[in-house]
């Protein structure tokens, strides 16, 4: 298939009347065509616990990007399938590489490889699928749980937490102070495109003990995005690579346990559902079925607010620790 000419939606709407999040998602999710089938990043997210590594979603996100500049617009993508294979830098460009894998009526798929001073950092396939009138239909149901209206966000809760240590009225464990630190590091010095809400903020940051409770959180854009389809599939695609880990290792930080290093080994998303908005409020639901040989799974689905079960999501975990460790 010969695309000639690379779509981009930045300048489908007047940006002046758009905030923060739509400017995020044009500066980290778009992508400079250098050559034939050849992208290069604007800008990078470091991770959100203040290493300077570029986060894992982002880079998801930028190949998405890529993989549809180069397939026509009457494919929509339905998997990605990942890996991390190095880390990458976040104050040098990502270069994006896209090559073909298969091309028929149905389906196309797309080879990305990002590349950093020449190096593979991530490559991953993205599947499209033309629309197609379903012959059997099915979902599971939504978790029964409070509305995003009822709930304080994450700034607001590690606000409370912290300032309740400070006078005496709950004790922290030392790693879930950092994390309640870093969870404000990260917000207010190198803010986020999105707002996140814990269905249940004990659980969310491992103040009580518990096993395999799910982290359940609501998530959308800080403010309105642009009416582009794909820019709402790259800010789920990028929020999909938050809190996966969570649903690992939170349970075994409720008990104590500090990691030293964790990281995504790979990362992978299905879209069943293209009716969705990421500025309006979204259900992810994380859990863990096992954590064995220093890695841990887990599982997450996207739920819009009136019960559509709209993207899945699965990773598996690399987790370390030099301190005691954790067996629930």
């Amino acid at each position: 298939m010969d695309l000639e000419n690379v779509v981009s939606y930045k300048d489908t709407e007047d940006n002046d009347t758009y905030g923060y999040s739509q400017k995020f998602i044009e500066e980290h999710f778009e992508l400079e065509n250098v050559s034939t089938n050849v992208f290069k990043s604007i800008k990078l997210k470091r991770r959100m616990d203040g290493i300077d590594v570029v986060f894992g979603g982002n880079l998801c996100a930028q190949s998405l990007c890529a993989a549809e500049k180069c397939v026509p617009s009457n494919y929509r993508p339905h998997s990605l399938h990942s890996y991390f294979i190095l880390s990458a830098k976040p104050e040098d460009p990502v270069y994006f590489h896209v090559s073909v894998l298969k091309d028929n009526r149905s389906f196309v798929t797309r080879i990305v490889e990002a590349k950093q001073y020449d190096k593979l950092i991530y490559y991953c396939t993205i599947s499209f699928h033309v629309k197609e009138e379903s012959s059997i239909e099915h979902q599971a149901k939504m978790p029964k749980v409070k509305k995003p209206e009822e709930l304080k966000n994450t700034v607001e809760l590690a606000d409370k937490y912290l300032l309740d240590e400070r006078y005496d009225l709950i004790k922290l464990k030392p790693y879930v102070k950092k994390l309640l630190l870093d969870k404000l590091r990260d917000y207010r010095d190198d803010a986020q495109p999105f707002e996140a809400r814990p269905v249940s903020p004990e659980h969310y940051f491992g103040l009580i003990s518990y096993v395999g409770e799910p982290i359940l959180l609501w998530v959308k854009a800080k403010d309105a995005l642009k009416d582009v389809e794909a820019y709402h599939r790259y800010l789920t695609a990028y929020i999909s690579d938050y809190t996966l880990v969570y649903a690992a290792d939170r349970q075994h930080i409720s008990h104590g346990y500090e990691p030293s290093m964790y990281f995504s080994l790979d990362h992978h998303i299905w879209f069943h559902d293209y009716d969705f908005k990421a500025d309006e409020w979204l259900l992810y639901e994380n859990r863990s079925t096992i954590a064995k040989n220093g890695r841990a799974f887990a599982e997450g689905r996207f739920w819009t607010k009136d019960g559509k079960l709209v993207v899945s999501t699965a990773q598996e975990s690399l987790n370390r620790t030099r301190n005691s460790k954790s067996k629930l």
